[in-house]
């Protein structure tokens, strides 16, 4: 790598501005116990504890509906051999009659909705547990307009 690239990348960087040259491994803080501490009562086994450390939100929902200790959300769920069967005949009638390609032509010929303010997007862990405020509503400075917790 270019040493003026990897200066400019590395300017301000939280862990130093001296390039790595070991493994990865070795520069990470340990996490297990603490992921061992945060799903007590929920992991059975040491299986279970990389899947919370990967996927600490889904993780531990994923270990809740495995062990019974909460019931598994609908949209999990698997489908019966009878819905799926029913999904394909609606899908193929809806190809068939060439459902896509009017609907298509149908939204074409709407209106585009005028530019406005763009959704705002921040990478997060966690679940969506209330928002505060309307769609396309403005949003005043430090206001709280989503909270989001495990």
């Amino acid at each position: 790598m270019d040493k003026a690239v990897q200066q400019h990348l590395l300017k301000g960087y939280e862990r130093g501005e001296t390039p790595t040259t070991g493994r990865p491994g070795h520069i990470l803080a340990p996490e297990w116990d603490k992921a061992v501490a945060d799903t007590k009562g929920v992991a059975k086994n040491d299986g279970d504890i990389p899947i919370y450390g990967l996927y600490p939100t889904t993780g531990r929902r994923f270990l809740k509906g495995k062990y019974n200790l909460e019931p598994v959300p609908d949209e999990v769920k698997g489908k019966s051999l009878e819905q799926i069967a029913l999904e394909d005949e609606v899908y193929l009638t809806i190809k068939q009659k060439n459902f896509f390609a009017k609907v298509k032509d149908y939204l074409d010929t709407l209106p585009q909705a005028a530019p406005g303010p763009k959704p705002a997007a921040a990478p997060a862990t966690g679940t969506v547990k209330a928002i505060n405020c309307e769609p396309g509503a403005s949003v005043a400075k430090d206001a709280t307009f989503l909270v989001i917790g495990k």
